[in-house]
C-alpha cells in the first residue's frame, strides 16, 4: 500500500510538473519577452544601483583589567561580586556603549556627515569623498531641516542651484531655483549658502549636495552600524558598518572607535579631577590652620623671648612627644574616620565615587573598590538607559548595602581607635602630673607645638596623595584598544551581479506566471482540454483543433488536413462507443450557439460517407438551421413540411453533393418547434430512417437554451456535447453531467471544439499522446501537431 502512494505521489508530480512546463511552453513568447525586460532591467539596475561596501574593524577589550590605581582592589573580587549579581561582563556593556547615540553624535558632528556631495555618472549621482568638486558653507541657515542643491554651471560662469528643501522624496517639497557664481553667498528658502569650487571640479558635469537633520544623520549611520561580541569567551568586538564609499566607511569606523577611546580616557581622568579637587579643597583648610598654628607658636616665642627649652626638660619633653605622635596619629585616623563617614552619610555623595586614599584599612579598601566600580557601572548604564531601569535600580540596592557596610566597618574601626586614645590618653594624665612641673610656660609651648605637628602632618600626608593622583591620571590609558584597523572588502556586498541576474530571471518567469495563471482563474470561459474533462466529469470522444480555414466543408475541401484526421479519429471512437448497434443515431447539441455543432456534425458525416456508408443527416435545429446553408441547398421542403403533412420521406431528403450523404433539411420554421418534435410521426420517421441509412446524425439546438435536445435523446443511441474553447462558459459544463445523472441523455459524450495549436502540443483528445507528427497527401508537410487519442469504454444506463 506504501509503494502505491509513493508511485501515485510520484506520478501526481510528474503531471504538476509537466503541466506547468506544457503552460509555459504555450506562453512562450510571453515568457520570453518577460525574461528579457527583466534581465534588460536587471542590468540596468547594476548600472544605477549604489554599490554597498562592508568596512570592518576589531576592538579589544582589557575585561580583566583592574579598576586602577585609585581603588586599590583586585579584579578577581571585582569579577566574583559581579558574577554573584549577574552583571554583565565589560565587554557586553563597552558594545552598547558604541551604539549609543551620544557617540554617534560626536562622529556625526566631527566628520560633518549630516553634508554629503555627490557628482552625476551614469544618469545617477555618486557620492564623493575624500576630495569633492564643491563645498558649501553656511552664511545664516534657517534650519530648515534636510535640503538638496543640485548644480550646474551655465556658459557664462554662473552657477544654477535648484533647491529642494523639506521630503524631498514627495511632491510636497519647496522647491526654487538660483543662479549665483561661486564664491558669493545666496539668499534661499533654507538660509544664506555660499558655494566655493574644490579641486575635483569638471565643467560640465552635474553636482548635488545634502543637508540632512542631526537626528536623521545618526539614525542612519546606526542602521548601518553592527557591533557584534563573537562569544563569551573572548574579550573582542567587532565592528561592521555598510557604506556605499569604502575610503568614508573607513574613516566614519576610525572616527567612531577614536571617539570610543577618547571618552574612555575622559571618564577616567573625569574621576581623577574630582578626586584632586577634594584633595584642594582639603589641603586649602588644613593649610589655613596650619598657618594660625605657626602664627601662635610665633607670638608665643616673641612674648615670652624663648629662644630654647631647658636641658631639665628633655627626657620628660622626649615621653611627651612620643605620647603625643602617638595621639596625633590616632587622631588623624579619627579625623579621616569621620570625613569618611560624612561622606557616606552625605546625600550629595550618594552617586559619587570616593577615592581610596584616605585609608589604609585593607578591608574597607577591598569593599571601595567595589562600591567605585558599581558607580561607574551606573554611570555607563544612563548614557543608555533612564534611572529606572531595573539594572540602575539593582546597582543602586547594591551601592545601599556596599555603603552600610562600609559605614559599619567605619564604626568598628572608629571604635577601636577610641581604645587606643583613651589607653593613650589615661599614660597621657600620668605624664601631666611631671608636666606640672614645668613651667607653665613650656607647657603652653608644647602645647602649641603639638598642634603644629597634627596639622603639618596632615598636610604633607593630602599633598603626598594629590601628587600620586597627577602621576596616575598623566600615565591613564583606555581599557580599550584596536587591534584590527578599519579595511574595506574588495567587492561590494550589494548590489552582487550573480544573485541580481538570477532574481532577475525568476521575476521573468514568475510574474508572467502568476499574472497568466490569474487572468485564467478570473476568466469564465474554459481555457484547455484538461480543464474541460476536470469541469465537466464526462467522457471525451474527441477534439478538433483551430482552422483559419473559413468553410465548415474541411473534411471535403483538405482531406489530408489535421482537422479531417481528428474527425476520423472521432470516427473510430464512436464505433467503439456504440459497438454492434446497425443503425447509431448520433445527436449534436451544446450549451450555446456558436459552439460548432452543425460545423462538427456536417463534417463527421462526411467522414462516416467517406467510408461508404450511408448517411443522413437532420437539420433538426428549426429554429437557427445553418447545415442547408452550409452545403449550398435551397430545399423548399424540409422537416416541418413532413411533420405536418403527409408529405413522402424522399420528398423531403435531398443530395448533398458529397456520395453517401444526404440531407433531411429543417424546412419552415414552425411556431411550436418542441410540440413538433413530440408528434407521434417521429418514431415513424426514424424507423423509416434507420432501415435506409448506415448512419444518421442529428443536429440539435443547444440544450442549455430550448428542451428541443432533450426530447430527440430518446431516439439517440450516441449525445455528443460541443464544447469550444474560449467561448463556452465554465459554469455551462456542468450541464452534460446533469443531463446524464437525470437520465435525460444517458450515452453522452464530450467533443472538444476550436483547440488551439499551442507550443506544448496539448491538444487531442483522451489520456494518450503520440510524439509523431503525420497526415495524409503530398501537399502536406510532416510537421502536423501531435494528436492524442483515447478510446472511451462504452458506459451503460
Amino acid at each position: 500500500m506504501d509503494s502505491e502512494n509513493v508511485t501515485e505521489q510520484h506520478q501526481k508530480d510528474g503531471q504538476t510538473f509537466s503541466t506547468i512546463f506544457s503552460f509555459v511552453l504555450d506562453h512562450w513568447k510571453i515568457f520570453l519577452l518577460c525574461i528579457l525586460f527583466s534581465l534588460v532591467g536587471g542590468w540596468f539596475y547594476l548600472k544605477i544601483a549604489t554599490p554597498v561596501y562592508k568596512v570592518t574593524a576589531k576592538i579589544l577589550v582589557d575585561d580583566d583589567q583592574k579598576a586602577g590605581s585609585l581603588f586599590g582592589a583586585s579584579s578577581n573580587v571585582m569579577q566574583d561580586f559581579n558574577s554573584l549579581l549577574g552583571g554583565k561582563s565589560n565587554v557586553d556593556n563597552e558594545s552598547q556603549v558604541l551604539q549609543t547615540q551620544d557617540l554617534m553624535e560626536r562622529v556625526v558632528k566631527d566628520m560633518q556627515l549630516n553634508v554629503k556631495y555627490f557628482e552625476q555618472k551614469d544618469l545617477v549621482y555618486r557620492e564623493m569623498y575624500p576630495e569633492t568638486a564643491v563645498t558649501i558653507t553656511a552664511v545664516n541657515s534657517i534650519g530648515a531641516g534636510s535640503a538638496v542643491f543640485t548644480l550646474s554651471e551655465q556658459e557664462d560662469g554662473a552657477i544654477k542651484v535648484e533647491e529642494q528643501v523639506g521630503k524631498t522624496d514627495t511632491s510636497a517639497s519647496i522647491k526654487e531655483t538660483h543662479v549665483a557664481k561661486f564664491g558669493y553667498p545666496i539668499n534661499m528658502h533654507s538660509g544664506i549658502y555660499q558655494f566655493n569650487k574644490s579641486q575635483g571640479y569638471i565643467k560640465g558635469r552635474k553636482y548635488k549636495v545634502t543637508i540632512s537633520t542631526l537626528d536623521k544623520s545618526i539614525e542612519e549611520l546606526q542602521h548601518m552600524l553592527s557591533v557584534k561580541v563573537p562569544n563569551k569567551q573572548v574579550t573582542t568586538i567587532n565592528l561592521e558598518l555598510a557604506y556605499p564609499v569604502p575610503a568614508k566607511g573607513r574613516s566614519i569606523l576610525a572616527t567612531l572607535v577614536k571617539q570610543y577611546i577618547n571618552g574612555n580616557l575622559d571618564q577616567k581622568n573625569a574621576f581623577a579631577d574630582s578626586t584632586m579637587t577634594f584633595i584642594d579643597r582639603r589641603l586649602a583648610i588644613v593649610n589655613a590652620d596650619l598657618s594660625q598654628v605657626e602664627r601662635q607658636v610665633q607670638d608665643f616665642k616673641q612674648r615670652h623671648n624663648i629662644a630654647d627649652m631647658d636641658e631639665q626638660a628633655k627626657v620628660l619633653i622626649h615621653q611627651w612627644e612620643q605620647q603625643g605622635v602617638n595621639v596625633n596619629s590616632i587622631n588623624t585616623e579619627l579625623s579621616l574616620v569621620d570625613t569618611l563617614t560624612r561622606m557616606f552619610t552625605n546625600q550629595n555623595f550618594k552617586n559619587k565615587m570616593v577615592p581610596g586614599l584616605l585609608t589604609k584599612d585593607p578591608v574597607f579598601l577591598e569593599l571601595l573598590a567595589i562600591y567605585n566600580e558599581n558607580q561607574l557601572l551606573r554611570e555607563k548604564l544612563l548614557s543608555n538607559f533612564t534611572p529606572n531601569n531595573p539594572q540602575i535600580k539593582n546597582i543602586d540596592v547594591q551601592l545601599e548595602g556596599l555603603r552600610a557596610k562600609m559605614l559599619d566597618h567605619l564604626t568598628v574601626v572608629r571604635k577601636g581607635l577610641m581604645v587606643s586614645f583613651n589607653q593613650l590618653d589615661s599614660i597621657g594624665g600620668s605624664n601631666t602630673v611631671n608636666i606640672r612641673k614645668v613651667p607653665e610656660i613650656q607647657r603652653n609651648y608644647l602645647d602649641l607645638v603639638r598642634q603644629q605637628e597634627i596639622k603639618q602632618a596632615l598636610f604633607v600626608f593630602l599633598l603626598q596623595k594629590r601628587e600620586e593622583i597627577a602621576v596616575t591620571k598623566a600615565s591613564n590609558i583606555a581599557n580599550s584598544r584596536l587591534i584590527d584597523s578599519p579595511r574595506a572588502e574588495y567587492r561590494p556586498v550589494w548590489p552582487k551581479k550573480p544573485l541580481v541576474m538570477l532574481m532577475a530571471l525568476l521575476l521573468g518567469i514568475v510574474i508572467p506566471y502568476f499574472g497568466l495563471s490569474a487572468i485564467n482563474m478570473l476568466n469564465n470561459r474554459v481555457k484547455s482540454s484538461d480543464e474541460v474533462i476536470a469541469l465537466s466529469q464526462i467522457g471525451l470522444v474527441g477534439e478538433i483543433s483551430h482552422s483559419e480555414i473559413s468553410s465548415p466543408l474541411i473534411y471535403k475541401e483538405k482531406p489530408d488536413s489535421i482537422i479531417a484526421e481528428q474527425f476520423r479519429a472521432i470516427r473510430t471512437n464512436l464505433q467503439f462507443v456504440n459497438g454492434t448497434v446497425k443503425c447509431p443515431v448520433i445527436l449534436f447539441t451544446s450549451s450555446l450557439g456558436g459552439e460548432g455543432k452543425s460545423f462538427a456534425a456536417l463534417n463527421l458525416a462526411q467522414a462516416f460517407a467517406s467510408t461508404g456508408k450511408k448517411t443522413v443527416l437532420m437539420e433538426l435545429d428549426l429554429r437557427k438551421p445553418k447545415v442547408a446553408s452550409y452545403l449550398n441547398i435551397d430545399a423548399e421542403n424540409g422537416f416541418s413540411n413532413y411533420m405536418v403533412s403527409n408529405l413522402p420521406l424522399y420528398k423531403i431528403i435531398v443530395p448533398s453533393g458529397i456520395e453517401k450523404l444526404d440531407l433531411l433539411p429543417s424546412g419552415p420554421l414552425p411556431p411550436n418547434p418542441a410540440e413538433l418534435l413530440l408528434h407521434e410521426k417521429m418514431n415513424d420517421l426514424i424507423a423509416e430512417l434507420r432501415d435506409s441509412y448506415d448512419v444518421i446524425i442529428m443536429d440539435t439546438p443547444p440544450v442549455g437554451l430550448v428542451t428541443d435536445a432533450q426530447i430527440l435523446a430518446s431516439y439517440a443511441t450516441t449525445c455528443l456535447y460541443m464544447v469550444r474553447i474560449d467561448y463556452t462558459y465554465k459554469n455551462r459544463l456542468t450541464i452534460p453531467l446533469e443531463l446524464k445523472t437525470s437520465g435525460k441523455m444517458k450515452n453522452i459524450y464530450l467533443v472538444i471544439n476550436d483547440v488551439k495549436r499551442k507550443a506544448s502540443h496539448r491538444y487531442g483528445y483522451g489520456g494518450y499522446k503520440y510524439d509523431e507528427e503525420y497526415g495524409y497527401g503530398s501537399k502536406q508537410k510532416n510537421t502536423k501537431p501531435r494528436v492524442r487519442v483515447l478510446l472511451k469504454e462504452k458506459k451503460q444506463g
